[in-house]
């Protein structure tokens, strides 16, 4: 399971947002690290069915989204993504960086401090 959000931003404008959801239906016993399924919930949602009201739901909050204070946003899911200043971890193609968690700004995008400084992350992969 997973969530992908890419965006193209220019001059603080967005050009393009690409949003990719991965949910895990079942979940393999043979894992080797902990993960949970849509299954251990619910037994009588299928994927058919949970597509179709997912794709519901989306199409509601797109129809909003000229409507949505970004700023706002990214102070909520900073605070309850990171509820207090933390050690993160964020591969970055082959690259890991880590850091002290800052915050999520307004475009998405994930704001680390080292011992270098100050990294923007638009995208990576938290490990």
């Amino acid at each position: 399971a997973g969530i992908l959000i890419e965006t193209n931003v220019v001059k603080n404008s967005i050009l393009f947002i690409i949003i990719g959801i991965g949910i895990n239906f079942i979940s393999s016993p043979k894992l080797k690290y902990p993960a949970t399924s849509i299954s251990k919930f619910s037994s009588i949602l299928d994927p058919l069915s949970f597509f179709f009201k997912l794709s519901e739901e989306m199409a509601k909050m797109l129809s909003d989204f000229n409507k949505i204070d970004f700023i706002k946003l990214s102070q909520i899911v900073s605070r309850s993504i990171f509820s207090s200043n933390g050690i993160v971890k964020i591969r970055q193609n082959r690259k890991i960086f880590i850091g002290e968690f800052v915050k999520i700004d307004e475009l998405g995008t994930i704001i680390i401090e080292d011992f270098n400084g100050i990294k923007k992350l638009s995208y990576g992969e938290m490990l």
